[in-house]
């Protein structure tokens, strides 16, 4: 019985993170289209068929996620870890880094990073800004950022 309570938990967990993923996107674009209307992207909305697919794969993934614990390939107790004091500590600086962001878009600039960066020591391919994120990965702030998008809000142009 304790494993159908765990298992329920996990589903649970990581249906929450998906809606807060979906609540985030859903704000934000929200706000960019106010702020940035240039910015709406041309897109066709998903087929209902589409987003079945994309959940069933979704629950398959969490699926062989759970079964992988079960079997011992990785920890169970690694399923419910969770950065909670990482998420408190920098979600609040992935709203005040959005309107960079939006700019970076705006202005096509994605080769832009911050001066402490020491752009000579990277291969080309590293100097960009992936998804126009602040630093594209170059630094520590932007590395806790996109940790923190992926787990929670999914890889996206934020």
């Amino acid at each position: 019985m304790s494993d159908i309570f765990t298992k329920l938990s996990y589903q649970t967990f990581q249906q929450g993170k998906n809606y807060f993923g979906f609540a985030h996107k859903t704000l934000s674009t929200q706000i960019r289209n106010l702020l940035y209307p240039s910015l709406q992207p041309d897109v066709a909305p998903l087929s209902k068929e589409l987003i079945t697919q994309l959940q069933d794969r979704l629950n398959q993934l969490w699926e062989t996620d759970w079964q992988d614990a079960q079997t011992g390939v990785y920890p169970q107790n690694l399923l419910f870890d969770n950065p909670w004091e990482d998420f408190f500590r920098y979600y609040p600086l992935v709203w005040l880094d959005l309107p960079n962001i939006w700019e970076r878009i705006k202005n096509r600039r994605y080769q832009d990073f911050s001066q402490e960066i020491a752009t000579d020591i990277y291969p080309n391919y590293y100097l960009q800004n992936f998804h126009y994120q602040t630093d594209g990965y170059l630094s520590e702030l932007s590395a806790n950022l996109y940790d923190l998008l992926v787990l929670y809000c999914s890889q996206q142009e934020w």
